[in-house]
């Protein structure tokens, strides 16, 4: 049964996965390329002192990519399965409508932190060919916050997608944005360090929130 539900959810969300996976790499490619152009340019020794001293983010443009990510994979996921009625399906299925439901957000999660992690992992390879293993720790450190942004925002807009009333959905958006927010509040390098445990735990909270919302869907509340 899962088995199939995750074939038909990769199916559905292949092309926003590799249109994402290419996005995100064309970004690394992006860094890598004006990374290599300063280092030409400037030299070693200037930009180790920008980034060591002056906070220089070399990867600024990384910072909303997982944010994009996480959106398009929640809009592309969630909005076929209610506009065209097939989420009410899920709930004449064997299985329990809501073990299947969040069995779309646990497929939508690994898609998501699948894309995150091999390109997050180009984006630190890059690094590692230019700065020491401590700038790359703390680049590390600080694209994490940028990363549970992108997994929170999947998380709040797909549970906002299948909740039945309008102001409710535009309730969960404006207090999901106003906590992801806060995953950008601070733009120098590390500063989330002891903050991410906090971060993580706001993010975790939001995984049961489809059980929640797909109760009342299955319930039938409308407005």
């Amino acid at each position: 049964m899962i088995q199939a539900l995750f074939y038909k959810e990769w199916v559905k969300l292949k092309w926003t996965v590799l249109f994402g996976f290419a996005f995100g790499l064309c970004s690394v490619l992006y860094i890598w390329s004006e990374l290599a152009f300063v280092f030409r340019e400037s030299g070693a020794v200037a930009i180790w002192d920008a980034v060591l001293h002056q906070g220089f983010m070399y990867y600024v443009s990384f910072r909303y990519f997982p944010l994009l990510m996480g959106l398009a994979l929640a809009l592309f996921q969630m909005i076929p399965e209610v506009q065209h009625k097939r989420i009410k399906l899920v709930m004449h299925l064997p299985a329990h409508h809501l073990r299947v439901l969040f069995s779309h957000t646990l497929i939508g999660t690994m898609l998501l932190l699948g894309v995150f992690f091999v390109v997050s992992a180009l984006l630190l390879g890059i690094s590692a060919i230019y700065f020491p293993y401590e700038i790359v720790v703390s680049v590390l450190q600080t694209i994490i916050p940028w990363l549970l942004a992108g997994w929170s925002i999947y998380l709040i807009v797909s549970f906002a997608v299948v909740e039945p009333k309008w102001n409710r959905r535009i309730a969960y958006v404006l207090i999901g944005l106003a906590s992801v927010y806060l995953n950008y509040l601070y733009t120098r390098t590390g500063m989330y360090l002891h903050s991410l445990p906090l971060l993580l735990a706001v993010t975790l909270a939001y995984l049961p929130a489809m059980l929640f919302t797909g109760s009342r869907f299955k319930k039938g509340v409308q407005g």
